[in-house]
């Protein structure tokens, strides 16, 4: 046990003592999420012990592999009977779990702590059916993700644009180690990496929308012919790792770990993912491109309540914590 998690456990431990030397007992709540292996267990250790020593609630955490999230989620639904409060969710599973029942509204919390919710970006609160289902913990682009040294041993900066990626992977496939230049998943079955962050990143860049202000599909306009136009021809350059249409996210990560690839599409996640195999990478992300419009597609991953938990404030309480 760490010395900060001693000493928030000590404090939690005094918090439960009533005069006389009495024990009542702690208010406990369970988190099911995927983050310890993403950004590390000393720093999910120390955001816990800060609110134990701050609350007296004690959190017990469920660390899974993100691929097993909603399989559990599905069953905490399902149970009647939260297995678990506080849950790690993805928008992109909010109808299913709601269908079975599974989420809490927000909005009476947000409404009572409005001065809090004052403070909260456009992006943070995610609505499903007029509600507010959960709120993003963070939000973040996918980008173009690199190895410092292989780029160096390649004599190559990483590319300052689009136009730039296939000539600087040629580049990096003839004078490095690595096998490819870049790898990008093109069989992802996410709801959200391939539409999302690879066609919609090219089709906001090249100054296209999804929707318009009036919530209809305007994607298949000249650039979203262009986006996808650009996509086909990389795949179709010879510049991506061989696989794209039949790897896994955790099988691209690992090439990349391994230095297999040089550079992949992914978020600020992968510099973590990637030392767990290699502590030696070096990763880091090349700065948001131009063409018409600059930026990337942002996206997020946050926090919701269990329904059927009975403990919703101390969930929410700890949701404010860590927000």
């Amino acid at each position: 046990m760490t010395t900060k998690r001693m000493g928030a456990a000590i404090c939690a431990l005094a918090a439960g003592l009533m005069a006389g030397g009495q024990a009542v007992a702690q208010e406990t709540l369970t988190w099911l999420e995927w983050w310890d292996p993403e950004y590390g267990e000393d720093v999910m250790d120390e955001l816990v012990a800060g609110f134990e020593a701050e609350t007296g609630i004690r959190v017990e955490r469920t660390a899974v592999p993100w691929d097993n999230m909603f399989e559990l989620l599905v069953s905490n639904a399902r149970a009647g009977t939260a297995d678990y409060d506080v849950l790690g969710m993805e928008a992109e599973w909010l109808t299913a779990i709601d269908r079975l029942g599974g989420l809490e509204p927000l909005d009476a919390y947000l409404e009572k702590d409005a001065a809090f919710a004052e403070t909260l970006t456009d992006s943070t609160l995610v609505r499903w059916r007029d509600s507010v289902l959960m709120m993003n913990w963070y939000i973040f682009p996918y980008s173009y993700t690199y190895n410092v040294g292989l780029l160096e041993e390649a004599g190559v900066e990483p590319p300052s644009g689009w136009d730039e990626v296939v000539s600087v992977s040629e580049q990096i496939a003839d004078s490095s180690s690595a096998e490819a230049g870049i790898g990008v998943l093109f069989n992802e079955s996410g709801a959200d990496y391939l539409p999302y962050y690879l066609f919609g990143s090219r089709l906001a860049q090249a100054g296209g929308r999804f929707f318009d202000d009036d919530g209809n599909a305007v994607f298949n306009s000249p650039e979203g012919v262009a986006a996808l136009e650009w996509w086909m021809a990389l795949n179709d350059s010879g510049v991506v790792a061989p696989g794209a249409f039949g790897v896994s996210k955790g099988q691209l990560r690992e090439q990349f770990a391994t230095g297999k690839i040089a550079a992949m599409w992914d978020g600020p996640f992968a510099s973590t993912i990637a030392k767990q195999t290699n502590p030696d990478i070096n990763v880091a992300y090349a700065p948001a491109w131009c063409d018409e419009t600059c930026g990337y597609q942002w996206g997020g991953s946050g926090l919701a309540i269990s329904a059927n938990t009975e403990k919703k404030d101390a969930a929410w309480q700890f949701i404010k914590y860590l927000l």
